[in-house]
């Protein structure tokens, strides 16, 4: 039995548990996740379920990887890039649903992250920034990947995201009759707007075609910052438009994240036959 101390408290893993690829889920359910993979083929192995961290061996034609489901948000990408690397992972695949704005993206499309901007919150415990800032995937990853993607036939588009944890409460959506509305935050009205909101309002209403998730640019931020010999790269599956129609954001999550993580295993097998320095 390893000691309390060799076990990550988050998502119960340690050295050992996990391969050196690794498959990140943020923010899907891991029923939802399951059900992606058998559709692919594939058999998850349970083997830690810790908090909202949801941790599965799989077999693949390169070997095994690992497939870990997390939850929403950057504080959970943060955690899980964190103790992931700390267990032995060096091949990352970030994955998971989005959003499209302004025609950036039809459902079940594949996007693959070129520059994320940045409105989440972890990203700027690791480096300094301004809302909106982008931070660039790393370009020989993405050219890497999408070399894999084509030889795979896995057909995709490259796109730059809106990274924002106030993803419900900054975006847009429609009421009943079809009027634009943003939200904002539900509590008092001193409250209101947040920071950066001006900024990403801006986005929304720039006509500029963008995608638009929770974590993205957490996940690259944090990868860069961590080593300079890992491999990463964002790939998201498109699974509804923004702003949200009534009822539409969950309509094609299924599709979506079967597209993403189909993609996001055909690169990091391509990339575990190859050297990451």
């Amino acid at each position: 039995m390893k000691n309390n101390a060799d076990i990550f408290p988050n998502t119960g893993l340690s050295v050992g548990m996990i391969y050196e690829k690794v498959v990140l889920v943020c923010g899907e359910d891991p029923a939802e996740t399951a059900r992606a993979l058998e559709a692919l083929g594939l058999k998850p192995r349970l083997v830690k379920s810790n908090r909202e961290f949801h941790t599965y061996s799989l077999d693949g034609d390169g070997g095994g990887f690992t497939v870990c489901v997390t939850g929403i948000g950057s504080a959970s990408v943060e955690i899980s890039v964190t103790e992931l690397y700390k267990c032995g992972a060096r091949i990352f695949a970030h994955t998971g649903t989005c959003g499209s704005l302004s025609g950036a993206g039809r459902s079940g499309e594949v996007a693959l992250v070129e520059r994320a901007l940045r409105f989440d919150g972890a990203s700027f415990h690791y480096s300094p920034g301004a809302f909106g800032e982008a931070v660039a995937a790393n370009p020989s990853h993405n050219s890497f990947a999408s070399a894999a993607l084509r030889a795979a036939g896995i057909e995709f588009i490259s796109r730059d995201i809106i990274s924002t944890d106030t993803f419900y409460c900054m975006g847009a959506g429609k009421d009943g009759d079809g009027k634009i509305v943003y939200p904002g935050v539900p509590l008092k009205k001193d409250f209101f707007p947040p920071p950066g909101y001006a900024a990403f309002k801006a986005l929304l209403d720039s006509g500029i075609p963008y995608v638009i998730d929770m974590e993205a640019a957490a996940f690259l931020l944090i990868c860069s910052e961590i080593d300079d010999n890992i491999f990463y790269v964002s790939l998201k599956g498109v699974s509804n438009a923004v702003p949200f129609e009534p009822g539409e954001q969950v309509a094609e999550t299924g599709a979506a994240l079967k597209s993403a993580i189909e993609a996001s295993i055909a690169v990091i097998e391509r990339a575990g036959s190859r050297s990451t320095a």
